[in-house]
């Protein structure tokens, strides 16, 4: 699933996003195009976090750590944590509207 910053959406699409990610299958990878399209993928097993945002460098604007599985930021905690879900959303916007480019470290 993915949402887009020059359409807009809400904190309900993000817990949605959150929600449909699966914690127990291993590290997740919330990061937005370069298009503005906001994606939240499974890490494969065969390669680090580092390793798969290599892999996208030509199509990554930006990113957040990874969120580490048992880590409870994706699945149904993660989408029923309402402050995570509004720290994204403002850290997804800002750093699209100033043109950011790289890791968010701080949401």
């Amino acid at each position: 699933m993915g949402l887009s910053l020059k359409q807009g959406f809400e904190e309900t699409d993000i817990a949605g996003m959150l929600g449909a990610a699966r914690d127990e299958v291993g590290p997740h990878l919330l990061w937005v195009s370069k298009k503005g399209d906001v994606w939240l993928d499974v890490v494969p097993a065969s390669l680090a976090p580092d390793a798969y945002v290599k892999l996208r460098k030509d199509d990554i604007q930006f990113y957040f750590p990874p969120f580490e599985r048992g880590k409870g930021l994706v699945g149904e905690k993660g989408a029923a944590d309402f402050v995570l879900v509004v720290r994204l959303r403002h850290a997804l916007t800002m750093n699209w509207d100033r043109g950011f480019k790289g890791v968010v470290e701080t949401y």
